[in-house]
């Protein structure tokens, strides 16, 4: 019996994204002082942020490459930043065996600044024999920190966008728990989940319903995982606990791109741009990755909605389709949210 897994995402308040595109940054764009003194100088070249594009059509989670994308303009808070910045360097990033177009940031950016600024990216997007004009913004703050301010987040230790490939056939995930701005692994455990929307799965190794399978033994700060671990595309959940007691907990997904099958989500609505009183809908189906054409065999969909952490949101649903409402996601508390595919071959 096949099982195929997907992920969108939806964000609220963002001006000028599209349905198709969107900046991920490889660690936090969160800037963070302390009494006015930067902890963590994004001069280190250990502590510099990558933030790539991956433009998607609204079909499939495959990025288009660098070779689909022409006329790249890279902005900082409006302003077209040029090939010879001190602050930046235009690059590219590998998501699996997708190179995209990339920007590096190399110094303390936000020094002088005290609100929030952004990163937009604009090119023009070939695909389906046409030429596409997108745009993308991701948001840098500025965060004034105490001693004990906690932040967690996974990172893909390889750098390679989370993706298992032929050529890179394992993905190495790394929880990532600061205090204060620093990292700490003193006193600190970890328990590694995989969500899943199978019953059996989910209680499989705990009492616990909701909606994600407890990996026993998975309690390093890293987890490794290979094609068997990841069906199509699957989401992993990392709770961090400080000497016993539970104090952050991190989501990241992990693409097959050698797996044969794939989603096509049809998506109805713009997922980077959901205004009020708006809505995005999905009538997903499995496909032969790569194209559009339906695979063979009946297939049960389901759908989760959760929170950048990993915390559900309402309960598991079933069907053809799957909306998601601005009012709930702004009665969730966050300006983003996913939703969890799952498609179990009858």
């Amino acid at each position: 019996m096949e099982l195929v897994r997907g992920k969108r995402t939806i964000k609220i308040g963002k001006k000028g994204d599209t349905i198709s595109s969107s900046l991920i940054a490889d660690k936090p764009l969160v800037a963070k002082y302390q009494n006015g003194v930067v902890v963590g100088s994004w001069v280190n070249e250990a502590e510099q942020r990558t933030v790539y594009a991956q433009v998607l059509t609204s079909l499939t989670n495959t990025p288009l490459s660098t070779t689909q994308l022409t006329n790249v303009v890279w902005r900082w808070n409006g302003v077209v930043i040029g090939g010879s910045s001190s602050n930046f360097e235009k690059t590219t990033y590998n998501i699996g065996s997708i190179q995209v177009p990339a920007l590096k940031i190399k110094k303390d950016i936000m020094n002088s600044i005290d609100t929030t600024s952004s990163i937009e990216f604009s090119a023009n997007a070939y695909t389906g024999g046409y030429t596409t004009a997108i745009t993308a913004l991701i948001n840098v703050v500025k965060e004034n920190i105490s001693a004990n301010t906690y932040n967690a987040y996974i990172i893909d230790a390889n750098g390679r966008g989370a993706t298992i490939t032929t050529t890179y056939p394992s993905v190495t995930l790394k929880a990532i728990l600061e205090k204060g701005g620093i990292e700490v692994t003193a006193g600190i455990t970890y328990q590694w989940f995989k969500s899943t929307m199978d019953e059996a799965e989910d209680l499989a190794n705990d009492p616990i319903a909701d909606n994600r399978m407890l990996l026993p033994g998975k309690t390093q700060q890293t987890l490794t995982l290979t094609a068997s671990d990841v069906q199509t595309y699957d989401t992993y959940i990392c709770q961090i606990s400080e000497n016993g007691q539970l104090v952050k907990s991190a989501m990241m997904s992990v693409r097959d791109e050698t797996d044969s099958l794939e989603l096509m989500y049809n998506v109805e609505g713009i997922e980077d741009d959901l205004q009020p009183g708006g809505s995005i809908k999905y009538t997903p189906k499995v496909v032969y990755r790569g194209t559009a054409t339906p695979a063979s065999g009946s297939w049960v969909y389901k759908y989760q909605k959760v929170k950048v952490d990993g915390t559900t949101i309402g309960n598991q649903t079933s069907g053809t389709s799957v909306t998601v409402t601005y009012t709930e996601i702004e009665a969730a508390g966050v300006s983003e949210i996913s939703v969890l595919f799952e498609a179990q071959e009858n």
